[in-house]
């Protein structure tokens, strides 16, 4: 039984988690470099809501896509955290390309 419950929680971080990428991927994929967008998200249920800042800090090619640099800040109270990572297109949308890390949530991005 815990098992099946340990599986079910952690299934829902990890959506949760992807909310996250998804809006600041998409915030980054609809910039120019050198420009800053805020990205945001609620979610249904009160965990991993978020937001900040993305600014875009290089843009380029792979044989497999377009795809951007950016750095992304996670405001927690007054205080804004930075970090970098990548997104590239996939077909309309831009996904979060950056390996996530077995650590920290953002820990390993800074």
């Amino acid at each position: 039984m815990q098992a099946a419950t340990d599986e079910a929680v952690n299934r829902t971080m990890k959506q949760l988690h992807q909310n996250q990428q998804d809006a600041i991927a998409k915030a980054a994929g609809s910039l120019a470099v050198g420009e800053v967008k805020p990205w945001k998200v609620k979610n249904t249920l009160p965990l991993e809501n978020g937001e900040g800042e993305v600014r875009v800090t290089r843009a380029y090619s792979t044989a497999l896509a377009l795809c951007k640099e950016f750095a992304f800040s996670v405001k927690d109270g007054d205080k804004a955290d930075w970090y970098f990572a990548n997104a590239c297109q996939q077909g309309t949308h831009w996904k979060w390309a950056s390996a996530e890390p077995a650590v920290d949530r953002w820990g390993n991005l800074q």
